[in-house]
């Protein structure tokens, strides 16, 4: 298994929106009209926006903590009604970077090769680029030795007491998806947080038998 602390990068906070790709392209069209009439004022409009878009989705925020650490910080043991799970063995405040999610990262092509899909992959997600026209990163993290104890964790959706694990994702200037503890996190307490909806897409039934056992809490492991 790698470290907590291998391939982890700076933090950002990344938000993006079609509205906001919607209005960049109104914006470029009202700055060319603007041209066409000498209001240079207005037709340097697009460019502003354009760069304030781009700067939405690669903000920086550096992470003020290494990363939890693998028998120190965090450890893995059985999750009660679920398979293994990651438990804090320390106090952790809210807003602590806890690691990247890591694994083998591989090329959209070989992950459909791999699995099909996204959706099939128990340890599968998509790294998002800064560009909508760039090419995804997929991680798979299905093997231990090529992924970290981040591949532990359990989900929870928000509105579970379980929940306790918020996910940011990267997109500059390297793709990642970081994990910060979503509030405070005593020591002894499971690290879930949200896998997503898309996630559940063709897992329905497991998402209504583990219910039963755990709660809101769901969890392949």
């Amino acid at each position: 298994m790698l470290k907590s602390g291998q391939q982890q990068i700076p933090y950002r906070i990344i938000k993006s929106s079609g509205i906001v790709t919607g209005i960049a392209l109104i914006s470029a069209a009202a700055g060319i009209a603007s041209l066409e009439n000498n209001n240079f004022v207005l037709a340097s409009a697009p460019g502003l926006f354009t760069a304030a878009w781009i700067l939405q989705r690669a903000w920086p925020i550096a992470a003020k903590n290494p990363p939890l650490e693998l028998g120190v910080t965090c450890e893995i043991r059985k999750s009660p009604g679920a398979g293994l799970g990651l438990f804090a063995k320390k106090d952790i405040k809210r807003g602590t970077f806890l690691f990247d999610y890591l694994g083998e990262e591989i090329t959209e092509d070989e992950f459909e090769q791999r699995y099909g899909k996204i959706g099939a992959a128990n340890y599968g997600l998509e790294l998002y680029p800064l560009f909508p026209w760039q090419k995804s990163t997929l991680i798979d993290a299905i093997d231990p030795a090529k992924s970290n104890a981040g591949r532990y964790m359990n989900h929870a959706f928000p509105n579970s007491p379980l929940y306790n694990v918020v996910k940011r994702r990267q997109r500059w200037p390297i793709p990642a998806l970081r994990l910060f503890a979503a509030r405070d996190i005593k020591a002894g307490e499971e690290l879930c947080w949200n896998y997503g909806q898309d996630y559940w897409r063709g897992r329905e039934n497991m998402l209504r038998q583990h219910t039963t056992h755990h709660t809101t809490q769901v969890i392949i492991t």
